[in-house]
């Protein structure tokens, strides 16, 4: 259970924020908890810029204290109870690198993720980059709605005293 003592103290527009981050998997808490209904399909519709909460209170005709009240029980609901989050898509997302050229690829399917360090051959690259054996420079990860992203920087290949100076910074 989180304790709000041990946590960052945040705004009810950062949890606003931050649920209109994860609108794909609120929809499923509509069905057990009803009375976030109208929120969650208010959040689920949010633009950007998001709207201030004044105009969000009015919106959904709530006070402003019940709607900050409302939010952050949203916010340490989703956050609290196991297995209501579910990133269950994968994207690969592959940024190459070569001189001043550069070329990203997505995919829907990587064997195995490589490791910094890594070489990474995708020789079909070579007619539009120049290059076809990168070296894997960083990877990231991104949750957000109901997929993670891999992110994965590649450059140009590195020589055995260059990884040897890479690995060492890891």
């Amino acid at each position: 259970m989180l304790d709000p003592n041990r946590t960052k103290k945040f705004t009810a527009k950062e949890a606003l924020i931050n649920l209109s981050r994860l609108s794909f998997q609120l929809k499923s808490l509509e069905r057990e908890y009803p009375n976030y209904s109208l929120l969650i399909d208010y959040i689920c519709q949010i633009p950007k810029p998001p709207p201030s909460l004044k105009t969000v209170s009015t919106d959904l005709g709530l006070s402003n204290h019940d709607l900050i009240n409302q939010v952050k029980r949203l916010y340490y609901l989703v956050l609290e109870k196991e297995y209501i989050l579910n990133f269950s898509k994968v994207e690969y997302s592959l940024h190459f690198k070569f001189d001043k050229i550069y070329y990203n690829l997505k995919l829907d399917h990587l064997a195995e993720i490589p490791k910094v360090g890594d070489t990474f051959e995708a020789f079909f690259l070579e007619g539009i980059i120049g290059i076809g054996v990168f070296t894997v420079r960083k990877i990231s990860h991104k949750l957000m709605d109901d997929k993670q992203t891999v992110e994965i920087f590649l450059s140009e290949h590195l020589n055995k005293e260059e990884k040897k100076r890479l690995n060492y910074a890891i």
